[in-house]
């Protein structure tokens, strides 16, 4: 993200600008959308880098897809890495615009070059995915370099546990799970989770396997939602509840690929006739819920 720059020579206007920037930057941390773009409108259009970057987030967040996408690209052409990183995953993911695999890594790169850490998570996933002992190997010295970030420790812990990069020893991919779930990751969470569940380098405890389920699922993970939901269905580690349970599972189908899907298909058709018309009701108004609140997870842009 651009910085927002004082010098010691500024007129009045300008001081008011950056002070509109500022307000306008705070406006949007606090959710204030409206008076975000009203603050942060008129810098922008003057060219301003930082109040464009926010202005670029707004669009974006408002479903201005094309509109974020050319702001963010520019702002990268530019040099600003954070943009850079929105510039690739646009590409990536075909927001706004086409997609290309090769676009995203070669922004993923400039902006990792320019020092984000999330782009640098984006380009090693990308190199992951195009597999290679040469690709991979990089991957793993730019995740190294990240391990701050709670993407890079739960990725570094993954690839431990899958035999990619440097051996770690068990209870150093244990740490690394645990730094990333206490920030909030939600698939470290549900790797926890599953570890607590069956006694994978820790004591079985399936009241902090349910816990750490329960938060992968705030935190949209496809896999942590279908795990809370079995741990409601059956009670393990927390009260049986088959509403909250296909509720859960009804998101697990949501936010995951087919597989998922399937299983979840086939799970709605046995739970389903089983339960009360209360259950089925309970079940459908948490899932409106889950629907209305929940935060896109694929928005590239800061909270």
């Amino acid at each position: 993200m651009p910085a927002v720059a004082a010098t010691s020579l500024q007129t009045p206007e300008q001081m008011v600008r950056e002070l509109r920037i500022e307000e306008g930057i705070a406006a949007y941390r606090e959710g204030d959308f409206r008076r975000a773009a009203r603050l942060l409108n008129p810098s922008a259009r003057l060219g301003d880098p930082g109040a464009r970057y926010f202005i670029g987030a707004l669009l974006w967040r408002s479903g201005y897809e094309s509109a974020a996408r050319r702001v963010m690209c520019d702002l990268a052409q530019a040099g600003d890495a954070a943009a850079g990183n929105a510039c690739g995953v646009a590409w990536r993911d075909g927001f706004g615009g086409p997609a290309s695999g090769e676009e995203a890594l070669r922004w993923f790169d400039q902006a990792a070059g320019r020092g984000d850490a999330t782009a640098a998570l984006n380009l090693a996933k990308a190199l992951l995915a195009t597999g290679g002992a040469r690709a991979q190997a990089r991957a793993v010295i730019l995740i190294d370099g990240a391990l701050a970030e709670p993407e890079g420790a739960y990725l570094r812990a993954a690839l431990a546990d899958q035999g990619i990069g440097p051996p770690l020893a068990p209870a150093a991919v244990l740490r690394l799970y645990e730094t990333a779930a206490a920030a909030g990751h939600p698939e470290a969470c549900n790797v926890l989770g599953n570890r607590y569940d069956q006694g994978d380098g820790v004591i079985v405890d399936p009241v902090r396997a349910a816990d750490f389920y329960a938060r992968a699922a705030a935190g949209n993970s496809a896999a942590g939602a279908f795990n809370y939901a079995g741990a409601l269905l059956s009670g393990r580690g927390i009260a049986a509840d088959r509403g909250a349970a296909m509720s859960w599972f009804l998101v697990a189908g949501r936010l995951g690929e087919r597989p998922m899907q399937a299983r979840v298909a086939d799970l709605i058709a046995v739970l389903e006739p089983a339960m009360s018309a209360a259950e089925r009701k309970r079940a459908f108004e948490m899932t409106q819920a889950w629907r209305i609140t929940r935060p896109n997870p694929k928005l590239p842009i800061p909270d």
